[in-house]
């Protein structure tokens, strides 16, 4: 796969899978404070639903996740953070235990992401990570029960291209069950972040060359030679048709039921500038708003 080497270059520096959090990291503030909080804002009441659904059945069963493209268990992370935090709406009554997640399923191609998965999860009972190439359809075992959620995080559909990802929603709609979700994050087109590639004509560039050059600071980033791989910007009018034709081939029907952007115009690479040449570096102004100790120039 054309990301191994980059994450491997990203894990190596020190502050990509390391449970830091900072200005200039992958858990900075921005992540903790925002794009997670509107990723769980968005999913808890269709889990809420569905956790209450299961309650009132004859059986008592809990939820079951499978997180495509887990990486270091990022998803395991937000969605037993999201079960440890709901509450109905009035009173102080956690509806989503952690005891409560049946079954959760890692998969991810690189070797090394995995590893630190497992270094930081593995011990959880009911918690697998196991290597599996989603791009080539849903990996699954003999027998597999459905899952409940079928989970990605971090843009990582985009890592796909559009047959990929119709075989990847064909194969879900078949295993799935009544009522399964499927939570989808790609890297959003129009998103501020890559102005310089916007067009009127997507299918002329469906593609990114992507760098996780975010982790160095603006004086390295020149220094550093980081290494890329492509990512398939997607926008909901392609989306919609990809989702349209993979209803029609397993004869399931899928149904978008939201979408949502989780950037808030201060996205990675705002940052950077490495595809908006002229963006403003709100990122790490916004997240130094939450480091202690740290004064902010407000008129920035």
């Amino acid at each position: 796969m054309e990301a191994d080497q980059a994450y491997l270059e990203a894990i190596q520096h020190g502050r990509y899978s390391e449970k830091v959090k900072g200005l200039r990291c992958k858990y900075d503030h921005v992540r903790i404070q925002f794009e997670d909080f509107i990723t769980a804002y968005y999913l808890r009441p269709y889990l809420e639903e569905m956790m209450e659904q299961k309650l009132n059945g004859e059986e008592n069963e809990g939820l079951r996740f499978f997180d495509l493209g887990c990486g270091t268990g990022d998803g395991y992370e937000l969605l037993c953070k999201m079960a440890g935090d709901t509450k109905l709406a009035e009173f102080d009554t956690r509806l989503i235990q952690e005891d409560m997640v049946q079954q959760y399923k890692g998969i991810d191609l690189n070797i090394a992401l995995l590893k630190e998965a497992r270094e930081l999860f593995g011990h959880y009972e009911n918690v697998d990570f196991c290597k599996g190439n989603f791009s080539e359809g849903l990996p699954l075992e003999e027998g597999e029960e459905p899952y409940d959620l079928y989970f990605t995080s971090y843009g990582t559909l985009s890592h796909c291209n559009d047959e990929e990802l119709e075989r990847l929603f064909i194969d879900i709609a078949k295993h799935g069950r009544d009522g399964s979700l499927i939570l989808g994050d790609f890297i959003g087109r129009y998103s501020y972040e890559w102005q310089d590639t916007w067009t009127v004509q997507p299918e002329e560039q469906p593609f990114i060359d992507y760098k996780i050059n975010y982790l160095y600071a603006e004086e390295q980033r020149d220094e550093v030679d980081v290494s890329s791989f492509p990512l398939r910007l997607m926008s909901p009018v392609e989306l919609d048709q990809i989702i349209d034709d993979a209803s029609r081939k397993s004869g399931v029907r899928l149904e978008v039921l939201k979408y949502f952007d989780r950037s808030l115009f201060i996205g990675r690479h705002i940052e950077t500038g490495t595809y908006n040449g002229n963006p403003q570096p709100l990122r790490l102004m916004v997240s130094s708003l939450f480091e202690r100790g740290l004064r902010t120039y407000f008129p920035d």
